[in-house]
């Protein structure tokens, strides 16, 4: 089984605490994907991008489908 993010907090550097379903927390890094990926570039430049991150659950794809 894959395990799923449950929850995840912005730390100062750059850095996020993340939150598996399985219990395992775990501290990534996004400073290399800001300077690897251009669209993360904003995180850093836009004040308070990153420090305002917040975990939404994706809802069922089945939600708001049309038939």
């Amino acid at each position: 089984m894959i395990p799923r993010i449950k929850s995840f907090i912005p730390l100062e550097g750059f850095q996020l605490q993340v939150t598996f379903d399985d219990g395992r927390i775990v501290r990534y890094d996004v400073m290399d994907d800001i300077c690897t990926i251009p669209s993360f570039k904003d995180l850093e430049t836009v004040h308070g991008l990153f420090q305002n991150a917040n975990w939404t659950r994706a809802a069922p794809a089945s939600i708001g489908t049309v038939r």
